[in-house]
């Protein structure tokens, strides 16, 4: 049953009431989630008091204004939950919940306060197994005096006489009185051998440097194995780093990859990658963070783990510190450097930008165990927080969906781009200035300051999320918040929240979903031998067909423990059909239809069914085989931004190119790939075992970059030629080099025959062949990619007729309109008004989908209205009939929406092209929308790096974050410009209503985390409906767009009426990461296959297998 409101509560809510509806009619006391409730009404008046001097600032102690955390647990089994606080230069404190919210200051009876020194994290656990929670407080600070800085231990003794909680600080007799500078503990049964182990957070109070991540520090991370209730450093045994450059911030303990062991994340300042270390089961972990995501955030703060989008599988979040509105992105955000950004890559580092990441688990786990995540923070909208400390995945409102908080501000916004510069003339002129008080104290009294909002974000269901920071709170402060926990601190069967300020009152914000009339479960745990509250139990409840994960780990966020508990928000619904319990160990026990509104507990017992976790899945589609011989594309070395300093991405690295077809005539498949300039493309042909054999190598030709290449019959002489499309940016316009070229197969051996081609030279993308005018011989389209060194002004695309074997550019007669058309990705032949004969459809970047309609061998290019608004980012288009009504519809592959870029018939991406500045060269200006304003996407450095004029138009970064693109370029400049705009980068079909009406439906969200380059379509099922295979991705991106790399290929079953539902790579077998360029069909030994090109990578094969109806 739900708690029944006190007398107190319903007075509260009555007046509550009351002042909601007289301020606004249209509210009513559940209109807000969350109230703030007053210090007076908690007796909560503790404050984090930052003081600042000469010794304590961030000119000397770059971590002085982190903050503190926050525990919340229940210390003396009352049932209710209860609050300790750390404080860096103060005294911590602990509050006894006495019931309605209400809290008793008892911090000095409980002998809890803790000794001098700067404390940092927070965690309460039941350290001794006696069944009460224990405090363990981490410490650190500009010292290096060990008294101030060993981590102390509460050890809960029980309540005295008076009915206080009191604890004996007892870090040296269990041997965790560490004194490396800690920032958080988690504990975790890490060998399942039933007691909690220790992993400590600890960091390098000194400025940030490169350095060896293999050598042991007394500043690293340490791990602490339970040897019989001491806690033993075994550190070295463990495979985990502990160095001097380790400057993590988060810990979060899941079991990542399924497999019922609890593996780690760290989360890491600056510039040393986070890491996440996958259990071995032997006693030691290994560190996989480059093998399992793609990229990470730059400068990471806290983490939390969680499954938020209910599949099952775990997800990561860990935030950074860029801003959600322009005046702060371009005030206070560092702009990377390119050249330390790519030294670190080539380093051995990971790609780490600065935004926030959601680690949406694929569900594909190797067979080493290594799961594999795509960051969607960009798409969920969640990838911009300003300076944010924790973050925490909770069902706030109880609905069934994990939402989230996010803690926000910092005292000294030290990083402000303006500050850092006259602080930096400062030092050069003051030498002394570090070390002289008064000195030092003007430059802090300069230094301004940020506090913020935090975050709340709702979980809308699928893979976005809402912000409600102003919806579920009246009126949010503006604060500087770090160490937060949640908890249901009346027992109403909602979480609360608890945060930390600097220099504020704590805040208590009193969840009012139970007025909301939604349903809940919590589940406690008990009777674990040696693990009392049982950490590190997983749950899964089962409700109307949906499937919750929890984990029961009390670390959480930043410096701050969340009780050992967990609460289930269950919406409408009335019923939990059932419940799995997985204890550590492998042991699981069954619940089926408990009660719901009150609090389960769940006892441990020996007698328990053995959970050997493997994962049972139906029968793939796909497996990956090896090709035989690691044939790879390489990509050149091209810096494209010294051309274009303001380029949105490279413009170079579009390969391979990859043909198939069978060139000797032995019914086998050969392929040609297409290489990079300074590497010589190659054909291979197929032999009798299914192997492939080098057949011809282009030496000569090394000069090339092939983007696109298609075997075909141009001579009708009944084999197979060749031609290739050549692309890339690295050679002036004109230039020969961007020549496509034609081979001859003259009894297996390839020709060049660039007499049969005219003289054009364009760098292409894309060849496409069609007998377009039906006389019998294959004409070809080429794509015409760019300008280049001039993007994104617009490029010809060419159509050569086959005239008895040479080709000749019929392009202004025939289709005129293909003369600077655009920036052409894509193109594809199909008869899209059921006449007969072959129509062109052409995608591109900035392009509407384009089609020309073909009258009797020439070319009219056709009015579509309802395209207007698509205008976008393609990389690929398929006609494939998807609802059998007898049309060609459209696949588009776009650019996808989780991308720093943002796209919306409201509020487009925009580009100018203009000599802004009246130099003779023309310049790129990127606008985005921002809180309704248009606003250049690019920084002040980059910007006056490619017009140094903008200076002087915005002399300060103040200034240039204020100002919008008009502002900067002006009117009369902007009007004269090249101006292209993108509507819409969504990803999605274009279904035929006939005759060229055509209607778009975008894909379901995951279709959407990154771009589509290539699509195949069959019909995998043998339901009589063509199905769709996707993959993509986009690495070119300049490095302060975190790249396009969240896709691992995509199957979407056709479900008809232009639905199409996902596959998971679990189920599909389809695992396709990095630069994928090209899918090809191929057939080895009569079974169909799949052949991957990938950008700078070996070339992958899938056997396609017996497919099961899904």
């Amino acid at each position: 049953m739900k708690k029944e409101p006190t007398i107190k509560a319903l007075l509260l809510l009555t007046t509550t009431f009351v002042l909601f509806s007289s301020c606004n009619t249209k509210k009513n006391d559940t209109s807000f989630l969350f109230t703030d409730l007053d210090s007076d009404h908690t007796n909560i008046h503790f404050v984090n008091a930052n003081v600042e001097n000469e010794l304590t600032n961030s000119f000397l102690y770059e971590y002085v204004y982190n903050g503190a955390g926050v525990a919340v647990g229940d210390i003396n089994n009352d049932g209710l939950e209860d609050i300790y606080f750390t404080s860096n230069l103060g005294k911590n404190a602990l509050y006894l919940n006495q019931g309605d919210l209400e809290f008793k200051d008892i911090s000095i009876p409980s002998k809890t306060t803790g000794n001098r020194g700067w404390a940092t994290g927070v965690n309460m656990v039941d350290i001794n197994n006696d069944g009460l929670l224990d405090i363990y407080v981490c410490k650190s600070g500009p010292y290096e005096r060990k008294d101030l800085l060993h981590n102390e231990l509460f050890i809960n003794k029980g309540v005295n006489t008076k009915g206080i909680p009191v604890f004996e600080e007892s870090a040296a007799k269990f041997g965790l009185n560490d004194t490396g500078h800690s920032i958080q503990s988690a504990f975790i049964d890490y060998d399942l051998d039933g007691d909690l182990d220790m992993y400590l957070m600890n960091h390098n109070p000194q400025t940030f440097s490169l350095g060896n991540t293999e050598t042991f520090s007394p500043l690293g991370d340490r791990f602490y194995e339970n040897q019989n209730g001491k806690y033993v450093n075994i550190t070295k045994k463990t495979g985990i780093h502990s160095n001097s450059i380790s400057y993590g911030l988060g810990v979060g303990i899941s079991d990542l990859n399924d497999d019922g062991w609890p593996d780690i994340y760290i989360s890491n300042d600056y510039d040393e990658p986070d890491y996440l270390y996958l259990n071995q089961k032997n006693g030691t972990f290994k560190e996989v963070i480059k093998k399992a995501t793609n990229h990470i955030s730059n400068f990471s703060m806290g983490n939390d783990i969680a499954d938020f989008d209910n599949d099952g599988f775990v997800d990561i979040l860990t935030l950074d510190m860029v801003s959600e509105d322009n005046y702060g992105m371009k005030t206070s955000m560092a702009s990377m450097n390119p050249q330390k950004f790519n030294n670190n890559v080539a380093a051995g580092k990971h790609h780490q930008y600065m935004y926030n990441t959601l680690q949406k688990n694929s569900g594909h786990i190797d067979s080493s165990g290594i799961p594999f995540f795509s960051d969607i923070a960009q798409m969920s909208g969640i990838s911009n927080t300003d300076w944010s400390w924790a973050p925490l995945f909770a069902d706030f409102d109880n609905d069934g969906l994990k939402d989230i908080f996010i803690s926000n501000g910092i005292k000294r916004d030290f990083r402000n781009k303006d500050f850092y510069g006259k602080l930096q003339s400062y030092l050069k002129e003051n030498h002394d200035a570090l070390s002289n008080p008064e000195k030092i104290k003007f430059l802090i009294n300069s230094t301004p300051h940020r506090p913020y909002t935090n975050y709340f974000y709702r979980n809308t269901g699928g893979l976005s999320f809402e912000n409600t920071s102003k919806i579920w709170q009246k009126e949010p402060k503006s604060t500087y918040s770090n160490g937060a926990a949640y908890a249901d601190l009346d027992n109403d069967g909602d979480l609360d929240m608890v945060v930390n300020n600097v220099d504020e009152k704590a805040i208590i914000l009193r969840n009012n979903s139970e007025l909301r009339e939604t349903n809940y479960l919590k589940i406690e745990f008990k009777d674990q031998p040696q693990n009392s509250m049982g950490i590190g139990v997983r749950v899964k409840v089962y409700s109307d067909g949906k499937e919750q994960v929890y984990e029961n780990y009390s670390v959480r966020g930043y410096q701050s423990s969340v009780p050992p508990k967990i609460v289930v928000g269950l919406g409408t619904q009335k019923i939990v059909d059932s419940i799995t319990v997985s204890w550590p160990g492998q042991k699981i026990q069954h619940i089926f239809n408990p009660n719901i509104n009150t609090t389960l507990t769940v006892s441990y017992t020996s007698e328990k069914e053995q959970n050997n976790h493997q994962q049972v899945f139906p029968s793939k589609l796909f497996e990956s085989i090896p090709l035989g011989a690691e044939i790879t594309h390489t990509e050149n070395d091209f810096d494209d931004y010294k051309l274009q300093v303001l380029l949105p991405h490279k413009m170079s690295g579009f390969g391979p190119a990859i043909a198939v077809g069978d060139i000797n005539g032995d019914k086998r498949d050969d392929f040609f790939i297409g290489q990079s300039t300074g590497t010589p493309s190659s054909i291979y042909v197929q032999k009798a075992n299914g192997a492939f054999q080098l057949l011809q190598s282009f030496e000569k030709e090394v000069i090339y970059e092939d983007v696109d290449a298609e075997f075909f019959d141009y001579d009708n002489d009944g084999d197979q030629d060749l031609i290739v499309a050549t692309g890339g940016n690295e050679f002036k316009p004109g230039s020969a080099n961007y020549r496509d070229r034609l081979y001859e197969n003259k009894n297996g051996t390839f020709v060049k025959r660039m007499d049969l081609l005219p003289n054009i030279s364009v760098s292409s993308s894309k060849i496409r062949i069609a007998d377009f005018d039906n006389d019998g011989h294959l004409d070809v389209f080429v794509g015409g990619r760019f300008l280049p060194n001039n993007y994104p002004s617009p490029a010809s695309s060419y159509l050569l007729k086959n005239v008895n074997g040479k080709f000749v550019d019929v392009t202004k007669t025939v289709i005129p309109e293909l003369q600077d058309i655009g920036l052409v990705t894509d193109a594809t032949w199909a008869d899209y008004d059921q006449d007969g004969d072959l129509d062109l459809s052409i995608v591109g970047e900035w392009m509407k989908p384009t089609f020309f309609n073909n009258l009797d061998g020439s070319f009219s290019k056709v009015s579509t209205p309802s395209l207007e608004a698509l205008s976008g980012w393609y990389f690929s288009i398929k006609p494939i009939d998807i609802d059998n009504d007898g049309d060609e519809d459209y696949i588009l592959g776009n650019l996808g929406q989780n991308y720093k870029y943002k796209a919306t018939k409201d509020e487009p991406f925009e580009v100018y092209y203009h000599d802004f500045d009246d130099n003779g060269k023309k310049d790129i200006v990127l606008g985005y929308y921002n809180f309704g304003e248009l606003y250049p996407v690019r920084g002040r450095e980059c910007s006056s790096q490619q017009m140094p004029s903008v200076k002087k138009i915005a002399p300060t970064y103040d200034v240039f974050g204020k100002s919008t693109v008009s502002d900067i370029y002006g009117h009369k400049n902007l009007a004269d410009a090249l101006h292209l705009s993108a509507y819409n980068f969504k990803s999605g079909i274009l279904k035929n209503n006939n005759n060229g009406n055509f209607e778009f439906i975008e894909f379901p969200e995951i279709a959407q985390i990154s771009s589509v380059n290539t699509i195949l379509s069959w019909d995998i099922n043998k339901d009589g409906l063509n199905d769709l295979v996707l993959a993509g991705n986009l690495f070119a991106s300049e490095i302060e767009t975190p790249r396009n790399d969240a896709g691992y290929g995509l199957v979407l079953m056709n479900k008809g009426k232009g639905i199409f539902e996902p596959v998971n790579a679990n189920r599909s077998g389809l695992f396709l990461p990095k630069d994928v360029k090209n899918l090809n069909f191929i057939e080895i030994g009569s079974e169909p296959h799949l052949l991957v090109g990938k950008n700078n990578e070996p070339l992958d094969l899938l056997k396609i297998l017996t497919t099961p109806s899904l």
